[in-house]
């Protein structure tokens, strides 16, 4: 990462979602895990997005259990607001 560049929770997550809409979970959690890495903290957003993109999965059942992780995840984090947004599963 370049020193001038500031991660940004919503840039990572317009990428997620992207890449889970085009079925590219593996990468989409991948750059996940580098936001962390990279010190950006997740949001609200970006936590709808990787749960979009687990729903997404081609093994729909593991793809709701870690979407169900992640939600319960977000949901432990205090500064996060308990809004629960529902996906269509296409």
């Amino acid at each position: 990462m370049q020193k001038w560049y500031k991660s940004d929770s919503g840039f990572y997550s317009k990428l997620i979602t992207i890449m889970g809409k085009e079925g590219q979970l593996r990468l989409a959690m991948w750059l996940f895990g580098e936001m962390r890495k990279n010190g950006c903290r997740p949001d609200t957003s970006l936590y709808n997005s990787v749960i979009a993109a687990q729903v997404r999965s081609q093994d729909l059942g593991q793809g709701l259990e870690k979407a169900f992780k992640f939600f319960e995840e977000m949901k432990a984090k205090p500064r996060f607001e308990e809004i629960l947004t529902l996906h269509k599963i296409q």
